[in-house]
C-alpha cells in the first residue's frame, strides 16, 4: 500500500480483460476513505468515479457485485474517456 503526498493510503489495481486473447489492460486505483470506511475505486486516467443510486461512492467488489446483479451503477459527471466526456457507464467501459 502507498500513502501519496496528501497521506490517503491508495493502491493500484489492473484490470484484466475478459477475453484471454485480448492483451490489453487498464489500471484503477483503489483509495480508503475514512468517511465511508472503505476502499473506494478512483480512474485517475478517465477522471472517474462510480456511485449507486443515491449518490454514494462505490468500492470495486461493490461495482462488480452491482455488474453481476444488475443494478444501477451512476458514473461521475467529470468522467473524461478519451477527452470526450459522458455518464453512460456502458459507453464508458466500452472498447472502442
Amino acid at each position: 500500500m502507498k500513502r501519496l503526498s496528501m497521506g490517503i493510503p491508495a493502491r493500484y489495481v489492473t484490470c484484466m480483460p475478459a477475453d484471454p486473447n485480448d492483451s490489453e489492460c487498464h489500471v484503477i486505483n483503489t483509495v480508503w476513505s475514512s468517511q465511508l470506511q472503505k476502499w473506494l475505486y478512483i480512474d485517475p486516467t478517465m477522471d472517474a468515479w462510480i456511485m449507486d443510486e443515491n449518490g454514494t461512492m462505490l468500492s470495486i467488489a461493490e461495482v462488480r457485485e452491482r455488474l453481476i446483479n444488475d443494478q444501477p451503477l451512476v458514473l461521475c459527471e467529470t468522467a473524461n474517456w478519451k477527452c470526450d466526456t459522458t455518464t453512460d457507464p456502458d459507453v464508458f467501459w466500452a472498447k472502442p
